[in-house]
This record gives C-alpha cells, sequence and structure tokens, in this order.
C-alpha cells in the first residue's frame, strides 16, 4: 500500500492546481470520517503527512481539523454520557450519540428547513443543546440533519427476531410514521401523508420509499420493508414510468412478512442516474465556488504581504512577484490579479500612485 501511494503521490506533485485537488479530497475524506469507511485511518494519516510535506501546514489545517473533530467527538460523547447518568431528571429512553464538528473545517450540505422531529428528538436535542452552550460558553450548535444515522429496532409481525435498521436520519423518519399506535396493525400512508408528517420535500420521501420498499440483493417480497400499493397510472399529468415509480397518490404499509438472514442491517437511500448526476454537478459546484474564495483569499494576503514589505510596487513587478513565488498552489491568471488589486483598492489596502497608474502605494 505505501509503495502504491508513493507512486500516486509523484503524480500529485505533477498538479498544477493542486487547491482544486485539496478540496475534493477534503469533500470525500468528509465522507469517510463521518460515514467510518475508510480503509485504514493509518493510510488516512501518511497521505496526510505527505500532502503537509509537499505544499505546507496552511493546506492542510482544515484536514487536520478533521481529524481532530473525530478524535475529540469520542471524549466529547463519553463526558456527556457521564452527565446523563448523574443527572436524575433526564430520562434516555434512546441512546444518542451527537457528533461534534468544527463548521469552518467540514463542507456544508444542504438542510431541509421544514423537516418536522419526532418529540423524542427534539427532547433530547434541547437536553444537549443546554448542556453544551452551558459548558462551552460562547458557542453555539446548529444540527446537520442530513449527515447524521439513525438505529431503529423493528419488530415485524411475523418475526420472532427483532432487526435493527441503520438509516439515514430522513428514511428514519419516513419509516417511523409506520409505526403501530395499538402494536397490532401499521398504518397505510401515502405519499402526501408522509411529507405532512416529516415535513420533507417530495423528491426526498420518494427516494426514502423507494429505498425501503426495493431490494438489490434480493427480488423476495419478504425482504422489502414497505409494501407499494400503485394507484392510477396517471396522477396529477404525471405518467407512471421508471423515472415516476411512485406517484402522489400511491400508499405504503409495514411488510409484516418481512425476513432477513441479517439482524443488523444498513439501508442507503437509492438514487437515479439523473439524481446522481444532479448532485455531483452540485457538488462540483460547491467545490468550484470554494476554491473560487479560497483563491481570491490566498491571492490578496500574497499582494498584502507584498506591498507591507515593498510599501510601492509597479504593476509589472507585482505581477512578477506573485507568479514567481510559488506561495500559490495554483495557477495564477493576470486577470484574476487585476481583479484582486481593484478590490483591495476599493477596500483601501492599496492605492495607485497620482504619478503612474501602473505604480501602487500601501496605505
Amino acid at each position: 500500500e505505501m509503495e502504491d501511494l508513493s507512486s500516486l503521490f509523484k503524480l500529485f506533485t505533477c498538479l498544477v492546481d493542486k487547491d482544486v485537488f485539496g478540496a475534493h479530497y477534503k469533500r470525500l475524506l468528509g465522507k469517510r470520517l463521518l460515514h467510518n469507511t475508510s480503509l485504514s485511518l493509518d493510510l488516512e494519516k501518511s497521505i496526510l503527512g505527505k500532502l503537509k510535506s509537499e505544499c505546507g501546514a496552511q493546506y492542510t489545517a482544515k484536514l487536520e481539523g478533521m481529524y481532530k473533530d473525530i478524535e475529540l467527538a469520542v471524549n466529547v460523547r463519553q463526558v456527556y454520557f457521564d452527565y446523563c447518568q448523574n443527572d436524575v431528571t433526564y430520562a434516555n429512553p434512546m441512546e444518542f450519540e451527537p457528533t461534534v464538528l468544527t463548521m469552518g473545517y467540514w463542507q456544508q450540505p444542504p438542510q431541509h428547513e421544514s423537516i418536522i422531529l419526532p418529540d423524542m428528538f427534539v427532547k433530547h436535542m434541547n437536553h444537549y443543546n443546554k448542556y453544551y452552550t452551558e459548558k462551552y460558553k460562547g458557542r453555539r450548535i446548529v444540527w446537520q440533519h442530513s449527515l447524521g444515522f439513525v438505529n431503529i429496532k423493528a419488530k415485524f409481525a411475523e418475526s420472532r427476531t427483532p432487526y435493527i435498521l441503520v438509516l439515514p436520519t430522513s428514511m428514519a423518519l419516513v419509516l417511523i410514521q409506520f409505526n403501530s399506535k395499538d402494536n397490532i396493525s401499521s398504518p397505510t400512508l401515502s405519499v402526501h401523508d408522509l411529507m405532512k408528517a416529516t415535513g420533507l420535500p417530495m423528491e426526498e420521501v420518494v427516494r426514502c420509499l423507494i429505498s425501503l420498499s426495493k431490494t438489490s440483493n434480493d427480488k423476495s417480497k419478504n425482504h422489502r420493508l414497505l409494501v407499494h400499493q400503485r394507484k392510477e397510472q396517471t396522477q396529477a399529468g404525471v405518467q407512471r414510468n421508471s423515472r415516476y415509480s411512485v406517484l402522489p397518490g400511491d400508499t405504503f404499509t409495514v411488510n409484516s412478512k418481512y425476513k432477513s438472514k441479517s439482524i443488523r442491517m444498513k439501508i442507503n437511500l437509492v438514487s437515479t442516474k439523473q439524481e446522481l448526476t444532479a448532485r455531483e454537478a452540485e457538488e462540483d459546484e460547491q467545490v468550484a465556488q470554494a476554491v473560487s474564495r479560497d483563491r481570491a483569499n490566498a491571492i490578496d494576503a500574497m499582494i498584502v504581504r507584498l506591498m507591507k514589505t515593498r510599501k510601492v510596487m509597479k504593476h509589472q513587478e507585482l505581477l512578477a512577484e506573485l507568479l514567481s513565488s510559488g506561495g500559490l498552489k495554483f495557477n495564477i491568471q493576470t486577470s484574476e490579479v487585476k481583479k484582486r488589486i481593484e478590490s483591495l483598492i476599493e477596500r483601501e489596502y492599496m492605492e495607485r500612485s497620482k504619478d503612474n497608474r501602473n505604480v501602487y502605494n500601501y496605505l
């Protein structure tokens, strides 16, 4: 593995826009760390060390912060657990394991602002909010539900053994709505019912229902958590087809005959090719915007450092210094430098000489 890593790293040293690589690497590393899917943390840290050696501490500062967050989260959770054990006023009917992340280190995923959480979720979140903000003055918590997972203990009518289902938060919210109110039968719910109960948009509810009512490994209906009951082929002007397999009027109910060889199962949200393409395009756009912001800040900082040292510089001298400094981890464009110079002039970091517009004075 280390030999392969060394060979791959030789390719990295040839990259011109190392900042673009860093932005994509950060996004994918975040997924691996949060979902615990990394094959080897030692190998990951070895890569981090090589990146730091090649590009400097500033290049890997956020990556190191992500590792630190994950390591600290274990201790923070244990301290909170001990706190709950000593709090006689706090009943804990479910396990609650928050992971505290530093906002500046991680990519911010899109959130569903209208999401409706069960009372038991809200209770634990409020308790943790109170505990954390009292313990760490001046900090605040922003909950990222789309990054979370929920473990649900599920008992089906014709199954003797309960199953442990590991689901993304949105999928868990949908499945909880089918919980039996009388311990005898589960309700039959439509797409609209679930949208109203969860506050999730229709596209997300449909993704959850498809994931819960289809299986990839076994075509047997007994291996599907939910039973899909299709209504008319055309609803609200939409024709049922491979793209629109679930329509608003369709109903779902729990599969009482559900069986599986595995007691514990992790079920991920399925995505069509179109959804995957759209999501990848959205992530690429987020990365491109982040890279653009970081590049602007890096150029600004480099220009200010040079001007602070020299006090007075000609335009061509400033441009030559920027291009030859080697401090920027990307291929700099003269047009971008001109934009940043104008921005710094507007913000009064520097000014043009009154005698020669190609000469800049540091303010």
